[in-house]
């Protein structure tokens, strides 16, 4: 439980952040595989992770964020994703976010596939999200708002207090595997008068700064936790056509790729089968280098330096 300050409090932060420094340490050590917090069958997808080595910026695109709460805001969204945005940059300065309003932010990831139980659909995402030159993808959203009440202090000096809490839940998928790095429910309270609690069990729509004092210390935890994992996560383009001896990669300007550059290829088709028929890529072998000959704001051309042939759909990465 993080403890922060005010009257209110995250789950979970400093705890969960060393088990998994620890846990990503020991996986990188052992060259099993990457971290993730949705399951064991996911840590094996990479033979040879490496680490996040070099200058090269990753990005992130951060997707709508859902309100499942009984009340609706229409304004709770992007307030909250600005906040979002700020909280990783923060926390990571090697990661660049992308919001859904951004002129940048990627087609392919506002119409995902999603499976028969509403949930997207993991292996397409990582698809769009490779084409489209993103290394991550965050999802997530507000679950509920409840009014709770605690009684504090002792024998006749004991008062009752009311609380809201929020829950939010947030997942970050890695496109390079599409398995997910992050999958963490959230809650915070703050501490309200009974008026307000009374609206919440009626399924009105609370006061408007609960809401934003508790998601900007939500979306500060966020970036705290993902910075613990971004790290670790390599810098990875993907080759998206290829014409002869021309190779065209999702990756540009914003990247900090530049003319010259000299970037190993692997390749990254082959593809396991994980509970409920969820569907990872696993870590190939390398193939070949290219060498970067124009560099774009939303992609690269590249000819090949050594070995080859190199299929559409490699991923290239820091010698």
């Amino acid at each position: 439980m993080k403890r922060l300050t005010g009257r209110s409090n995250v789950l979970p932060v400093p705890i969960m952040s060393a088990v998994l420094l620890i846990c990503v340490a020991v996986i990188f050590i052992a060259g099993c595989g990457i971290f993730s917090s949705a399951g064991r069958e996911t840590r094996q997808l990479y033979k040879e992770v490496g680490n996040s080595k070099g200058s090269l910026i990753k990005t992130l695109a951060v997707l709508p964020f859902e309100n499942n709460a009984e009340w609706s805001r229409a304004d709770l969204t992007a307030p909250f994703l600005k906040e979002l945005k700020s909280a990783i940059e923060k926390e990571s300065d090697h990661v660049r976010v992308l919001l859904p309003a951004d002129p940048d932010f990627p087609a392919r990831l506002k119409e995902l596939k999603r499976q028969k139980d509403g949930a997207i659909d993991n292996y397409a995402l990582a698809l769009s999200g490779r084409a489209s030159g993103v290394n991550m993808v965050l999802s997530g959203r507000l679950v509920n708002i409840r009014h709770i009440t605690e009684d504090r202090g002792i024998f006749w000096w004991a008062k009752t207090h009311h609380l809201a809490r929020i829950q939010v839940e947030v997942a970050v998928s890695h496109t390079g595997t599409a398995a997910r790095l992050i999958d963490e429910t959230l809650f915070k309270d703050i501490e309200i008068e009974e008026a307000g609690g009374l609206r919440i069990e009626a399924k009105e729509a609370p006061d408007a700064a609960i809401l934003t004092d508790a998601l900007a210390d939500i979306a500060e935890t966020i970036g705290e936790m993902g910075s613990i994992v971004y790290k670790f996560i390599p810098w990875e383009g993907y080759i998206t056509a290829v014409d002869g001896d021309r190779l065209v990669l999702s990756s540009g300007e914003p990247g900090g790729l530049k003319k010259g550059k000299v970037l190993d290829v692997f390749s990254a088709d082959k593809v396991t089968e994980g509970k409920a028929g969820r569907r990872f890529f696993v870590q190939g072998e390398k193939i070949g280098s290219i060498t970067l000959t124009a560099v774009y704001p939303d992609r690269s051309e590249a000819v090949l330096k050594e070995g080859g042939p190199i299929p559409p759909g490699s991923a290239a990465r820091l010698p």
